[in-house]
């Protein structure tokens, strides 16, 4: 089974993206769940797997920045995980300061 592994003792501020995901919400529950019972964080938004995704990987940009932005979905994951990224670097970095 592929691990991976991120040093509690770094301080790295860190959280596990969903990318990709297709098939039942009952897998991704349960690879929630998972690394919940590890203390692994993640993201509470998932990226599905969609070929506006695919195309915009494959022209270095974002579902949103290719098909003038016609899937509406795969924007709306873009928007929500760029949102729980900064929310989570402001947090990390006012948590770095408090320990100063």
């Amino acid at each position: 089974m592929p691990r991976a592994s991120c040093s509690p003792r770094s301080g790295a501020a860190h959280f596990v993206v969903f990318n990709d995901v297709t098939g039942p919400e009952k897998a991704l529950s349960s690879a929630r769940k998972m690394l919940a019972g590890e203390k692994i964080p993640t993201a509470k938004t998932h990226i599905s797997h969609r070929p506006s995704h695919v195309d915009g990987m494959a022209a270095g940009k974002t579902a949103a920045e290719i098909n003038k932005g016609r899937d509406t979905t795969a924007r709306g994951e873009i928007d929500a995980l760029w949102l729980e990224v900064k929310s989570a670097a402001v947090k990390a970095a006012k948590n770095k300061g408090d320990q100063s």
